[in-house]
């Protein structure tokens, strides 16, 4: 029942964007220019005319630059802001309101990155797309600002699990969240004629890191071990998903900034399965000499 979406950030720039390229476009534009002057032949960097040729190949590069981002401000994976706003407009869908305004803050709507994945599931919602895993997954999204990634498994014989994970702390949710997903689904149109539906929390599966960087003599060492606290701790929130496995290797990749020269991770693979979620719980980070 899952599907994969297309991961946007790995789609080709589109054919119509220009390259920027200052120097082909001055070079451009002296060779045109010593068509129309064939006794130019000899330009230097402070010739008046060289002067004049660099400005307007400079002009022309940010009316090029403006033409591109024009394009993408059109297209699903570079828009936003008010324009991925409109590009949602053609859903009929707006952004996610994550927490009411106040007196003293203002209202938190969710980000381009999660509005843009909710845009890309919108078509499954569509009447003639039939009930998709992608269609379940967008429902109980809308529903419940607090979720920020539902799974939608058949587990067989017409059973399928919509699966939750929250935005804070761990990601477990309560039941009220669980509740208002399941009433989201007991509409006639909202399943599948042949589906039994179950609504429920992602496991969470707790974990500890341990890391130790070997660095050489010259590089800070507290500042070598907070970059790569924010690092691994940044891979760590990316595989905060349901059933995204933390690896190892990906913990002593992201560790392994600067100067360090060896990252070694005292840990074994966290693979939450297609239920589950993994939490880094304790990060711990030394730094020893590099032999």
């Amino acid at each position: 029942m899952s599907a994969v979406a297309i991961d946007l950030s790995r789609l080709p720039p589109p054919e119509v964007l220009e390259t920027l390229d200052f120097e082909a476009v001055g070079a451009a534009l002296l060779a045109k220019f010593q068509e129309f002057w064939p006794d130019y032949d000899a330009p230097l960097e402070s010739d008046p005319a060289v002067k004049l040729i660099e400005m307007v190949a400079y002009l022309a590069l940010l009316e090029d630059a403006r033409i591109n981002d024009a394009i993408r401000s059109v297209l699903l994976a570079f828009a936003s802001g008010a324009m991925l706003d409109h590009l949602a407009g053609r859903f009929n869908l707006a952004r996610r309101v994550l927490q009411e305004a106040t007196d003293d803050t203002a209202e938190l709507l969710e980000s381009d990155d999660e509005f843009r994945i909710r845009i890309q599931l919108a078509p499954e919602t569509l009447p003639y797309a039939g009930i998709t895993a992608p269609g379940y997954r967008a429902r109980a999204l809308a529903v419940a600002p607090e979720v920020k990634d539902v799974a939608a498994l058949r587990r067989g014989e017409g059973r399928v699990d919509v699966i939750l994970l929250g935005r804070t702390y761990d990601g477990l949710v309560g039941p009220g969240t669980v509740a208002l997903v399941a009433a989201a689904f007991d509409q006639e149109e909202a399943i599948q004629l042949t589906d039994v539906l179950t609504v429920r929390a992602a496991s969470i599966v707790h974990y500890d890191v341990a890391v130790t960087l070997q660095v050489g003599s010259g590089p800070d060492a507290a500042l070598l071990k907070a970059e790569a606290e924010t690092a691994i701790r940044a891979y760590a929130a990316a595989r905060h998903a349901i059933g995204r496995p933390v690896y190892r290797r990906g913990i002593e990749a992201a560790a392994k900034v600067g100067g360090v020269e060896q990252a070694i991770a005292d840990m074994e693979d966290v693979l939450p399965g297609d239920a589950g979620a993994a939490w880094l719980e304790t990060l711990t980070i030394e730094t020893e000499l590099a032999a």
